[in-house]
């Protein structure tokens, strides 16, 4: 929450140069109730405009995910705790349904990783459907949970 407020307040007071205008128009998305999404850990399921980017504080998005996928690992946990193979079980399962979500989301709707090209058609959709759902990151978190699984 400081770093938001960090962000938002103290931080367009010290920023001078060629980026500044760029810099002001990131900071004033805070003021329209962007920086509520930010403190409650739910930015990365708002919509972020056509290119998907408008928003405060720009990598809260990836706070949020790591955030709500860290609310799950304690049920996935206390299961693993009970009973082994039900831990691996339930964090298979995820695993497996977020990879299958990606591929689904991706040959449907025909997403690819945005970059700069004239050549292919813009998917404004991409970055607020697909980037930056936990959902849609679950996998290599759930990769990191075996890990730890197995470490014990």
């Amino acid at each position: 929450m400081i770093a938001v407020l960090f962000f938002w307040k103290i931080a367009p007071l010290t920023m001078n140069g060629p980026i500044w205008p760029f810099l002001t128009d990131i900071t004033n998305n805070c003021n329209n109730g962007g920086v509520l999404w930010n403190v409650f850990f739910i930015d990365n399921f708002g919509d972020h405009g056509p290119s998907g980017q408008d928003y405060c504080f720009r990598w809260g998005w990836y706070l949020a995910c790591d955030f709500q996928l860290f609310i799950i690992t304690h049920f996935i946990f206390w299961a693993y705790a009970k009973n082994k193979k039900i831990g691996f079980l339930i964090s298979f399962l995820l695993w497996f349904a977020s990879v299958l979500t990606a591929f689904i989301l991706v040959v449907v709707n025909e997403w690819r990783y945005p970059i700069v090209n004239p050549k292919l058609a813009p998917q404004p959709e991409f970055m607020d459907n697909f980037y930056y759902k936990p959902y849609i990151r679950a996998s290599a978190y759930m990769m990191g949970m075996w890990s730890g699984m197995l470490y014990n």
